[in-house]
């Protein structure tokens, strides 16, 4: 009897483990002020139940969440719960959060969609988890192959825009492909450069360098005229020298007697 209830434990771990055989991503790429999310997720996805500080996982309550297939659709086969530390509240804290009605679902998932790149057929993918009470602020998910995220700015961020990034097998190993996205933060920029340089200061800086060029235009004008007076000086003086040295060897060739007295 206990050989047969182990030859069928072990039938049936192998069948759970063929059918969560995943093949699981890396941690998805790290922009800079820039955030991910996504719409669906694919087969085999995990999520931690993790709490926010303070609270605990509720006592029989699993530790991990699973996108599978149950009655020929995919969801999560399990909901997280959380309860406070405090025996006091303990009882209070440990209450699920009521679900999400229908046309909260419908208005949330359509808020979701309109935010993405592109639609997605939701047929044969989990939906985003329902939301726990205390749940942790950042929620960790273990993707398998197939998984894309979508990356967008932070709203604090100075350039905005959107990529996407996919968890495809390259040469046999599960890889993101990179997302086309930079992101700056507007906050560290305000504190290192003053929010006024863009006008008062540009405009002061441009009168600064115009001025300081006219000036530099003036000077050079009031030189040149002063290197031509000065040039046209030297000439007139080189001329006068000239006829003066002219004048003063014509007299000293000048003959001391007439011609007409030597020859009497």
């Amino acid at each position: 009897m206990a050989w047969n209830f182990l030859l069928m434990w072990g039938i049936f771990t192998s069948l759970m483990v063929a059918d969560y055989a995943r093949e699981e991503c890396p941690h998805p790429p790290q922009i800079d002020f820039a955030s991910f999310e996504t719409q669906i997720y694919m087969k085999g996805t995990i999520l931690d139940c993790s709490c926010k500080p303070g609270y605990d996982r509720k006592e029989g309550t699993p530790l991990l969440i699973v996108c599978e297939d149950t009655q020929g659709h995919l969801s999560w086969n399990d909901k997280c719960q959380c309860k406070g530390k405090s025996p006091q509240s303990q009882e209070e804290q440990s209450v699920l959060s009521a679900p999400i009605n229908s046309r909260e679902q419908t208005d949330r998932t359509q808020t979701i969609t309109d935010n993405r790149l592109q639609p997605y057929n939701l047929t044969g993918h989990c939906l985003e988890p329902v939301l726990w009470s205390h749940a942790s602020e950042t929620k960790s998910y273990q993707f398998v192959v197939g998984q894309t995220l979508q990356y967008q700015c932070l709203k604090t961020a100075k350039y905005k825009g959107t990529a996407e990034s996919t968890c495809i097998n390259s040469n046999g190993k599960p890889t993101w492909t990179k997302p086309h996205l930079k992101c700056s933060n507007v906050t560290s920029t305000e504190t290192s450069v003053p929010s006024s340089f863009t006008t008062e200061h540009k405009i002061a800086v441009a009168a600064c360098i115009f001025l300081m060029s006219f000036l530099i235009f003036l000077v050079w004008i009031t030189w040149r005229k002063r290197w031509r007076r000065r040039r046209q000086t030297d000439k007139e003086k080189t001329k006068k020298r000239e006829v003066r040295s002219q004048q003063y060897c014509g007299k000293n060739h000048m003959p001391d007697h007439p011609v007409g007295l030597l020859s009497a």
